[in-house]
């Protein structure tokens, strides 16, 4: 059977339109949501980007340097002109994309139910018997590393009476429910229940599995699925490459938090996605280490990347190319992987570590509250510091969400909770990432984008 997620067959230097999963579709997903401007150019390293020509096949490794190099020479070209990368024309919408009840319905079940969702790194469980407990959307589910170095999932619910399972600290290992001391092995097969013959000694019992995958080090779950194993390799696509160069399998974990902000989910990722809202809103956070109002972006299918220059990178406008200092694996982006999580891969988010930094953004039951995780890593070629050092950092970039993003987007929400008719709103030629996704997404729930005359 073919890939749900096959990127193959999309023009190799166009994302307009992807293929959507079998729960949903086998069909080719139209691009009904987006006007025909849509169908542009974009920079796609994998497809191949320019700085890989002739480097061979898209099953070799990609090399980080090259690209931390190639994205150096457009964010200079960015200050140079004066300019950020810019789309083909805004895009006018309303406010019910944020507080229709009937594309938040379809969102879940469309989007979150049928789509691989990020859950945590390679190291988050890194032996065999260690668990992940997931319960940020759907029914909770615990993760398994088994023996063999693989990983199983199962619903996070005792076939009893439902309680919540833990790894057992006994010799045996393997899954404890501490409601009633019941016990599974990692495959999720029951081992033990005291008093067992107060049971039906025939009745198989067993943990209700998920479908479960890792790939470069993340890890990810699809609540629904009717496939036999997850496609991460069709679902990343173009991005797959890169990904796999970020060495994700070796970042330490060194924090996780959870918030709740009022607001709907798509105002989250909608002020991680783009850069337009530094100055103003990080005005002593994040502001000091930016050129304002500059920003670099890329589309790979569902999956996109984007840059905005540091100050460091002011010396090297008036050099030439060949003058500039060797940049080492000094890359640094924020990726938005579809539908909520965004990656940044920072070399130095602090002005002095390197961090990986993930949040993701999952939609509730109620339209207006949203449940973001935050999470921090530290990557393999971090230097020998202490792990307080990275512990501050982590509570650092926590703190920055707490205190300056998400009172922003909660402030947005309650503007458009309060409207009796949808107001017009307007996504720039600089936030085509925002176009984009927000058209997938659409796309997805088979739901048009309300399209607003400008």
């Amino acid at each position: 059977m073919a890939s749900p997620w096959n990127y193959t067959a999309m023009p190799a230097r166009y994302t307009a339109s992807t293929y959507w999963p079998p729960a949903r579709s086998l069909r080719r997903v139209p691009c009904r949501n987006r006007p025909g401007h849509w169908w542009t150019p974009c920079t796609d390293p994998f497809m191949p980007h320019p700085s890989q020509r002739g480097h061979g096949s898209m099953s070799q490794r990609f090399d980080l340097n090259t690209e931390s190099r190639t994205l150096r020479r457009r964010l200079v070209r960015t200050m140079q002109q004066g300019l950020s990368e810019l789309g083909p024309q805004p895009l006018v919408t309303n406010t019910s994309l944020y507080t229709d009840p009937e594309r938040h319905a379809a969102e879940h079940e469309f989007v979150f139910r049928r789509t691989p969702l990020v859950v945590g790194l390679s190291r988050d469980v890194p032996e065999p018997g260690n668990t992940l407990l997931f319960d940020a959307y759907g029914p909770p589910v615990i993760v398994v590393r088994q023996e063999d170095g693989g990983l199983a999932a199962f619903r996070n619910f005792c076939p009893h009476r439902g309680g919540q399972l833990q790894a057992s600290r006994s010799k045996q290992g393997g899954l404890l429910c501490p409601f009633h001391g019941w016990r599974f092995d990692q495959k999720g097969h029951l081992t033990h229940r005291p008093l067992g013959e107060a049971f039906d000694q025939t009745r198989k019992t067993s943990l209700e599995p998920v479908a479960v995958a890792e790939r470069h080090g993340l890890l990810f779950i699809q609540h629904e699925t009717t496939e036999d194993e997850l496609d991460l390799r069709g679902f990343l696509g173009a991005i797959d490459r890169l990904l796999e160069a970020f060495q994700l399998d070796r970042a330490e974990p060194v924090g996780h938090d959870t918030l709740e902000v009022e607001a709907n989910w798509k105002l989250v990722v909608d002020i991680s996605c783009e850069g337009y809202h530094v100055p103003a809103t990080h005005p002593k956070s994040l502001s000091p280490q930016l050129v304002p109002f500059l920003t670099i972006h890329d589309h790979f299918g569902l999956h996109h990347r984007f840059a905005s220059p540091g100050r460091d990178l002011q010396r090297l406008v008036d050099l030439r190319e060949s003058e500039w200092p060797p940049s080492g694996t000094g890359y640094s982006a924020v990726h938005y992987l579809f539908p909520n999580t965004i990656l940044t891969v920072s070399a130095a988010i602090d002005g002095e570590l390197p961090v990986i930094a993930i949040n993701r953004s999952f939609p509730t039951r109620d339209i207006g509250v949203t449940r973001v995780v935050y999470s921090s890593y530290r990557p393999m070629d971090a230097p020998p510091v202490p792990a307080s050092a990275y512990a501050k950092l982590h509570a650092a970039i926590v703190n920055i969400n707490r205190d300056e993003d998400l009172p922003t987007v909660a402030g947005a929400w309650r503007n458009y909770a309060s409207l009796r008719e949808p107001a017009p709103l307007v996504f720039g030629r600089n936030e085509m990432l925002l176009q984009r996704y927000h058209g997938d997404i659409a796309d997805a729930c088979g739901i048009p984008l309300p399209i607003t005359a400008a």
